[in-house]
């Protein structure tokens, strides 16, 4: 998907093809023999009725497919820019191993700094007079969130990575109606994975040059080789 760019019949055909087929694989398994509803969600979700109707296959489908993209993709790019930034951010990884309160704190800077998806598509439901232009009705917007995740009229040093920021009011996960169902579970996940390498370390340095992601969605690195000194080594 990511090395289509932005080609939209090569995108489709991967994202609705090839994903399909794979998911496609994984209802039928679970319709012959389903998991505990209650902690697979491919297993759930045929059990599911939207006003007294059961979900198809082919919704299902396209519900583990949103979850492969949105679910996997985005919490692995924004872990990598995170273990990089613990990495490089003088004094950071000291400070959160003897502070792991401030875990959740630096866990919202790093989403609000480095977001593995820039924009997002919308479309404007009125007219929207925005900074002297008319934005249509049923005009398809582009919104760059990664761009007011820096806004200097709303954080002060937008640019710098800043622990004690207040208010990180950022848009990472978007905003409204259009936040994302799955942040409380992307914090969890980045959290936990800080915490237990940070435990489990003491000392995160970087073993070679980054390369940026420049696929469609280009938020973080396509490779980033950390070294990772363990705390059992160091006690040994």
């Amino acid at each position: 998907m990511l090395d289509t760019e932005y080609d939209v019949e090569k995108f489709n055909d991967v994202m609705f093809g090839v994903s399909a087929q794979y998911a496609g694989v994984v209802v039928a398994q679970r319709r012959a023999a389903p998991l505990d509803p209650d902690n697979d969600m491919i297993s759930g979700s045929p059990a599911t009725e939207i006003n007294g109707t059961k979900l198809t296959d082919d919704q299902v489908i396209k519900i583990a497919i949103a979850m492969i993209a949105a679910g996997h993709f985005t919490t692995a790019e924004t872990l990598g820019s995170a273990i990089h930034r613990v990495a490089t951010v003088p004094g950071l990884q000291e400070t959160l191993r003897s502070r792991p309160d401030l875990i959740p704190t630096a866990v919202e800077e790093m989403i609000s700094l480095a977001l593995p998806l820039h924009e997002l598509g919308l479309m404007a439901a009125p007219d929207v007079e925005l900074h002297g232009r008319t934005i249509p009705r049923g005009c398809p917007v582009g919104l760059n969130i990664a761009a007011a995740n820096r806004d200097p009229e709303a954080f002060d040093n937008p640019d710098e990575f800043v622990l004690d920021r207040s208010q990180n009011r950022h848009l990472g996960f978007g905003h409204g109606v259009h936040k994302c169902v799955g942040a409380p579970l992307a914090r969890l996940e980045m959290r936990v994975v800080l915490e237990e390498i940070l435990a489990r370390t003491t000392s995160t340095e970087l073993a070679g040059e980054p390369q940026n992601d420049v696929g469609l969605l280009g938020g973080g690195f396509e490779r980033a080789p950390v070294r990772l000194r363990s705390a059992a080594d160091h006690d040994n």
